[in-house]
């Protein structure tokens, strides 16, 4: 690449900052979580990428979202809130600054604008996050009820 400036998105206000790694700036966040069932997460004790095949649904499957965190993952099940009451100037960790819509690129390379709350439900049973999805609950130990609330909160942030 002959500039990292594909990296950044030029709509979202945090675009500005650099990451944690100090390399990119930040805008976008891998789908990735060691403990459940996302794209990109350790395995073997490794960093690691699931193979297309191993994807059950490849256009529903997000792997990479906008991103208003300082790391490189989303990670999709609450153990960091997404929406913190607390920060006004940057309460989301998902950038949805697009009309309300966020841009997520699904593991067969296709880019869609959609509502955060729309990626996860719990009945009927969806969740674009997870590689045995998408009719599969969100992530959590309490049925994903976390999950589609932070999902919700950024959703109805961006709509004000």
């Amino acid at each position: 690449m002959k500039s990292a400036q594909v990296f950044t998105c030029p709509s979202n206000p945090a675009g500005g900052w650099l990451a944690m790694d100090g390399q990119f700036t930040i805008s976008y966040g891998a789908n990735g979580h060691d403990q459940y069932n996302t794209p990109i997460r350790s395995i073997g004790g490794g960093r690691g990428v699931t193979s297309l095949a191993a994807i059950n649904a490849p256009a529903q499957c997000i792997l990479i979202t906008e991103s208003n965190a300082g790391w490189s993952e989303m990670n999709m099940d609450g153990c960091w809130d997404w929406f913190d009451h607390n920060n006004a100037s940057m309460p989301c960790g998902i950038f949805a600054g697009h009309m309300g819509n966020t841009n997520f690129i699904f593991a067969d390379g296709h880019v869609k604008p959609m509502k955060p709350n729309a990626t996860a439900s719990l009945n009927p049973p969806l969740n674009m996050w997870a590689i045995d999805g998408p009719n599969v609950l969100p992530f959590g130990g309490d049925g994903g009820a976390n999950m589609m609330h932070q999902l919700n909160e950024i959703t109805k942030y961006y709509a004000r």
